[in-house]
């Protein structure tokens, strides 16, 4: 009988997703970003839109948005919550928490209190962080399209984020999601 050497599954992703809430990035350490790159980065880690980071760094909008999609796609990530996920995971962005201040490079993470999720805002928080499209969740939940964007809409409200940077964040924070390198 002639034993056969398994055959590794080809993943086509950036990173190998589980739903128990870990995340497998792949070695993208060597990736060298020009400040800019860097600036808009952590602007976009700090939930700043497009236009605030415009005119934080004196550039027009459209610039900062095509800025954007080339850090994205050099990054490999789809959206905003792959970079905040970049960004943490290979210390472009370090968590303060209460007591220290906010300074560039630096998110503070004030306390909100006790938030109870349940399965379905976990299951949102958790697919969100591995940055699914509302589409994509929509598919893999069995939930229509809209459903999904009011369900982010009501996480967004009760979580008190701006954006998907934002409920990154509080997953890291609260442990909803714990990063692998």
């Amino acid at each position: 009988m002639e034993i056969l050497p398994s055959i590794p599954r080809r993943v086509n992703h950036q990173e190998r997703r589980d739903l128990n809430g870990q995340m497998w990035l792949k070695g993208r350490r060597d990736i060298v970003l020009k400040k800019r790159y860097r600036e808009i980065l952590i602007l976009v880690c700090l939930q700043y839109t497009d236009r605030e980071i415009g005119e934080r760094l004196g550039l027009m909008l459209r610039t900062v948005q095509n800025d954007r999609h080339r850090l994205r796609k050099k990054v490999g990530c789809q959206n905003s919550a792959g970079l905040v996920m970049y960004a943490i995971a290979y210390n472009h962005m370090r968590l303060s928490f209460r007591g220290q201040e906010e300074e560039y490079g630096r998110i503070w993470l004030e306390s909100r209190g006790e938030i109870i999720l349940n399965k379905r805002d976990r299951d949102l928080l958790i697919l969100i962080c591995f940055h699914q499209t509302d589409y994509q969740i929509g598919k893999r939940l069995g939930k229509a399209f809209k459903t999904i964007q009011n369900d982010r809409e009501d996480l967004l409200k009760k979580i008190g984020a701006k954006n998907s940077a934002g409920l990154v964040m509080y997953a890291i924070q609260y442990k909803v999601v714990r990063i692998q390198i």
